[in-house]
Parts: C-alpha cells; sequence; structure tokens
C-alpha cells in the first residue's frame, strides 16, 4: 500500500511545490499506462449482469451485503454516540462499499449497455491513513490551498474524483488509441472508491487544483436555472466539439465530467455511479433528471452549472 509523504502530515503541506511534486509522481497512473502497453481492452464485471446465474449470483449477494450494511450502521451510530469518532468513520465508508452491489444493479437495470464502467464516490478503504487524520488547524492560512482542514469526505469526493480523472485521462491520453479503453482503464482506478489524492484534491481550493495538476481551464458556458429543463442543458452537451469538459452542477452540489471523443462518441462520468455512454441528448437529459442529487442552495441569478473545457500541456509522449 502506498503512504503518504511525511509532509503530509506536517505544516509544510499547504506548500504549493509540495502537492504538485506529489500529484505529478502520483502512482495512480501507473495502471493506466499498463493498459496502454499491454493493449489491455478495460472491462467491467457489469458484462455478467445481462445473463440470468450472474445477475441472480449479484443480486443474492447483495441482499446479504445490505443486511451486513444495516448492521454497520448500527454499529456506527453506536460508536457516535460514545464518541469514538475513527470507528465511526470506518464504519460509514464501509457502508459505501457494502452497498455497491445494489447501486450498481439498480443503475443497469435502468440503463443496460449504456453503462459501461462503475465507481464508487467514496473513500477507498485502503486509505484511511488520510481519511483519519485529525483536522489540521495549520491549513488555516491566508495562502494555504486548501478550503478544509480535514481530508474526510462523508457526503462524497465527486470533485476531487472528477479533477483526478481528468488529470489521469489528459497524462496518458496519447498512449491510448482507443478513446473509450482510455477512459475505462481511467475509471478503473476509482472502482474501488477514491484514492488518497482524489481526497486531497476534494479539500483544495479550485486554483490550486488547477496549478497542482498543470491543467489549464477554459470556460464553455453557465446556465442559470437548467434544473427547470435538462434537455436544453443535455442538447447544449451535445454540440460541444471533441474535448474534455468538466460539468459543475451547483444547484444539485455535484461534479460531472464529460467528453466527447474523436469519433463523436460521447462520454458522461458521474464519480456517484460511474461512465455511461449516451447515443442522444434525450437519453442523457433523462439520466440528468433522474440521477443528479435534488436541488439546494438555490439563489436567484446564480449561475447553476459551469462548463469548462480542460487542457494540460505536459502528457506522456506517444509510444
Amino acid at each position: 500500500m502506498t503512504t503518504l509523504p511525511i509532509s503530509f502530515s506536517s505544516p509544510q503541506l499547504p506548500s504549493a511545490l509540495s502537492l504538485q511534486q506529489y500529484f505529478q509522481s502520483t502512482p495512480e497512473i501507473q495502471p493506466v499506462l499498463a493498459a496502454a502497453h499491454e493493449g489491455k481492452i478495460i472491462s467491467s464485471d457489469l458484462r455478467h449482469l445481462q445473463y440470468g446465474w450472474g445477475y441472480l449470483t449479484t443480486y443474492l449477494q447483495a441482499i446479504v451485503q445490505t443486511v451486513h450494511a444495516i448492521c454497520v450502521k448500527v454499529l456506527q451510530y453506536l460508536a457516535q454516540s460514545v464518541g469514538a469518532e475513527n470507528l465511526a468513520k470506518r464504519c460509514k465508508i464501509h457502508c459505501f462499499h457494502l452497498e455497491k452491489d445494489q447501486k450498481n444493479l439498480q443503475i443497469f437495470q435502468k440503463y443496460g449497455s449504456k453503462f459501461l464502467f462503475p465507481t464508487l464516490n467514496t473513500h477507498r478503504r485502503d486509505t484511511e491513513d488520510l481519511y483519519l487524520i485529525p483536522a489540521q488547524p495549520h491549513l488555516d492560512q491566508p495562502n494555504s490551498p486548501f478550503i478544509s482542514f480535514h481530508f474526510y469526505h462523508p457526503k462524497g469526493i465527486c470533485r476531487g474524483i472528477g479533477d483526478l480523472f481528468f488529470f489521469l485521462y489528459l497524462k496518458a491520453q496519447n498512449q491510448f488509441k482507443s478513446s473509450e479503453n482510455l477512459i475505462l482503464a481511467v475509471a478503473k482506478v476509482f472502482e474501488r472508491g477514491a484514492p488518497r489524492e482524489a481526497a486531497l484534491l476534494q479539500s483544495m481550493k479550485i486554483k490550486d487544483v488547477n496549478e497542482a495538476l498543470k491543467i489549464k481551464p477554459r470556460f464553455v458556458a453557465a446556465f442559470e436555472q437548467p434544473q427547470k429543463d435538462l434537455l436544453q442543458l443535455s442538447k447544449y452537451l451535445f454540440t460541444l466539439p471533441q474535448g474534455e469538459y468538466a460539468v459543475t452542477a451547483f444547484f444539485a452540489g455535484h461534479r460531472l465530467n464529460f467528453i466527447r471523443s474523436i469519433n463523436s462518441r460521447r462520454y458522461l462520468i458521474d464519480p456517484t455511479y460511474g461512465v455511461f455512454s449516451f447515443s442522444d441528448e434525450t437519453e442523457l437529459a433523462t439520466y440528468l433528471k433522474e440521477e443528479l442529487p435534488k436541488p439546494e442552495n438555490l439563489k436567484p441569478g446564480m449561475k447553476q452549472v459551469w462548463i469548462e473545457q480542460l487542457g494540460m500541456d505536459k502528457k506522456i509522449p506517444s509510444r
């Protein structure tokens, strides 16, 4: 298991240079590059859900895991009541993982072959050395790159996952002949949840995220009331030229990634569920209406959706 550098638990943590060095040397790029070098065709276990026995096995397993999750939630509440915070955090993260199969079944039933690969919008279970770190008061400095002083995100890590996804995607872009295989190879990094880098990015200010990852965002569009007409938003996304886009839905408190590949296929990466490929704007609008979190913090005049195109200067050269 890769552990964090000593600097991540010391007053040196807010250093922009140390953060940049950490992200640029992330080991999470290695399985992505390995998939390219070995010519692997990335696929998920979702395929076996198309067959009766595979579906039944997963369904029964999901029932057992759901019962297990209920027991773990009881333990979580007991731990909270007696002040055992770390145990409560472990239990909450464990519940997300136990409920994964049930969630994947439900999404597969609704979207079938459009659902290409699952991801999990919570901490990876092998990262408790980061998310159990106590709050870091020394991060509360004027020039600190952090907006929160802890690395535990019980409501999800969608922005951190979205940022790290595009960092890995853009970094390895020249290594793959197939855009879809690249997307799935990167998605596989998040199949078991968010690695440490994503949790760190979730805690950082957007400006410092872009500097640390050496990503250059370009504003594309903003929508004031998309929740009233998600079809309009979907139609606009389908008109975007080839590229990689960060779609921040402020009205839902959620971040999505959208990619139009060189062959004009459109891919939606939703950290909560995974990778989807929709053939038209109506399918995408239906998904957004059904699966986006319910609107919150709506304010008149506020831009509720912000779309940016992302780019990177330094990519790993083509083989």
